[in-house]
């Protein structure tokens, strides 16, 4: 099997429809999946000739474009593997993927080798190439020239060969690579297909890479966004929107804050996007203040959130349609975040709060098979589309556990299942306060606070033994913070009549709450420790 196998049935069957939309500069280009397979062979041929092939790795830093998934599709062609590093990440974390990965080359723009080499990354990587001279795309694919050049040859590999490697973040420990392999990848695709359907002459706005793949063996045309996707919290909401209406977008599929900006900017202007009819979110916490505006914004749109987590994506999922206002009052009240039942291809466990033999009680627990509602516990999975090992087996020990034949994914989620089998996230394991009062999460005082109309974000840490509420609030006036100052009781009192079911002993403002680079909101709590 070959999952690049998929585009040469596309490029027959619908050979003109367009797969993928992208802007150059100032001006759209759209690909057709003829285009896009053509554009593919060409790479694979110019991959061959330097020497690359079967079990080779490379190394990608190429913004989300056309050329990614061209030359992406190249590599799955010729049973090569392709391997993707965030920046973001920091450099010895970049440095640590490099060691792990290995790679043969590097595939990247000059400006971003020069960086490299003046940082002396990668510099023992033997071949360096640059993704638009790869191949000379724009006649591969939008002209009649070279035909002859086109790679007829596809791999055949094994499902279990290696199709793309990620890492891990690694903030808080050595970064982990996820290897998905062809098999993998085309159980994947399955999964989103039959959860997440879609239909013909869909155009969707992807801001998840993962999902351009799927979308492709779908058939769906996929419009990348006018933005750099590196900042999803900090694009250009106009331009996008514009974008969205030049190529009748009619799906959305993107990150909570992506689409915060989109509906930031519409809000602020007035504006309504009926013409939207789906959005599926994921890839972050959707809080329920959101999906409330959201519905604003794109009455038209039903709206689908999705949970999973780079190993086990989707987990579960839920329809805005079937939240009721009684479980938007219990998200208010501190019960967590609804993010509905665990899909059947997914096999789910919770496992009550670690205790020094953790990993054997763990063992223990999935034997039994039996998750008790409304007990808190770490959310434990396993399924074909669930990764099982990292590279080289670094990391299998803090998140693997084998049962039998069986390998369970540990999340590092806290959450339970209410009395109608629905999965309630309260957070991570690790950011769990457990003192004189009780248990509580953090992210489940981020959940109740999304509604405020006051409060950019907000969450709980514990200080010197005190639980301490911390606020970032929306812009507001020096009168309003001069007031706060000298009414500090009042205002105590105020966030306590919010938060009853938090027993906090005092609060802070902060002018930011800071978060993750990647998805730009996930609450960095060693970080905040240290601004408090």
């Amino acid at each position: 099997m070959n999952i690049a196998q998929v585009l040469d049935g596309l490029s027959i069957s619908i050979p003109e429809t367009a797969a993928i939309v992208d802007t150059v500069g100032k001006h759209s280009r759209v690909t057709t999946f003829r285009q896009l397979d053509k554009m593919s062979r060409r790479v694979s041929s110019a991959l061959r000739a330097c020497g690359i092939g079967y079990g080779d790795r490379l190394l990608m830093v190429v913004p989300m474009s056309l050329d990614t998934y061209v030359i992406l599709l190249a590599i799955f062609r010729i049973g090569a593997t392709a391997v993707f590093v965030d920046a973001s990440a920091g450099l010895r974390n970049v440095r640590r993927c490099l060691e792990l990965s290995r790679p043969k080359a590097i595939i990247a723009p000059p400006t971003v080798q020069a960086i490299l080499r003046v940082l002396r990354i990668g510099v023992d990587i033997p071949c360096k190439l640059d993704p638009h001279t790869l191949a000379d795309i724009e006649q591969a694919g939008h002209g009649d020239a070279i035909e002859n050049q086109d790679d007829e040859h596809l791999e055949v590999v094994d499902s279990d060969h290696p199709a793309l490697i990620t890492f891990t973040s690694g903030s808080t420990h050595t970064p982990k690579g996820i290897v998905r392999t062809h098999g993998f990848l085309l159980a994947q695709h399955e999964i989103l297909s039959k959860h997440f359907p879609t239909e013909a002459g869909d155009i969707e706005l992807t801001t998840l890479p993962i999902f351009v793949l799927s979308n492709i063996a779908a058939g769906v045309t996929t419009v990348l966004p006018n933005a750099d996707m590196r900042k999803p919290g900090s694009v250009n909401a106009g331009k996008v929107i514009a974008q969205m209406q030049i190529h009748r977008t009619s799906r959305l599929l993107a990150s909570p804050a992506f689409l915060e900006r989109i509906v930031d900017h519409c809000e602020s202007r007035a504006i309504q996007l009926p013409e939207i009819n789906r959005i599926l979110t994921g890839g972050g916490p959707v809080l329920p203040g959101l999906l409330v505006r959201l519905k604003k914004i794109m009455p038209n749109a039903s709206v689908v959130i999705a949970y999973g987590s780079t190993e086990a994506e989707p987990v579960a999922h839920i329809a805005l349609s079937e939240i009721s206002e009684a479980d938007f009052e219990l998200m208010r009240t501190g019960h967590g975040l609804l993010v509905g039942k665990p899909i059947s291809e997914v096999s789910l466990q919770l496992i009550p709060e670690r205790s020094p033999s953790y990993r054997r009680s763990v063992r223990s627990h999935l034997v039994d098979g039996t998750t008790p509602h409304d007990t808190a516990g770490e959310i434990v999975v396993s399924g074909p589309h669930v990764v099982t090992e990292y590279l080289d087996g670094l990391g299998d020990h803090e998140t693997k556990i084998r049962v039998g034949g069986t390998i369970w994914h540990r999340t590092g989620d806290a959450g339970y299942l209410d009395g109608q089998g629905r999965l309630w996230l309260l957070g991570r394991m690790s950011a769990r306060i457990e003192d004189a009062k009780g248990v509580v999460y953090p992210f489940q005082v981020e959940v109740a606070a999304s509604e405020n109309k006051a409060v950019s974000r907000a969450t709980c840490v514990r200080v010197r033994g005190r639980r301490v509420l911390v606020i970032e609030e929306k812009k507001t006036s020096i009168i309003y913070r001069v007031k706060q100052l000298f009414l500090s009781p009042h205002v105590l009192t105020q966030w306590k009549e919010q938060f009853p079911w938090l027993s906090f002993d005092g609060f802070r403002i902060v002018p930011k709450i800071p978060v993750d680079r990647r998805h730009n909101s996930k609450i960095l709590y060693n970080e905040l420790m240290r601004v408090l």
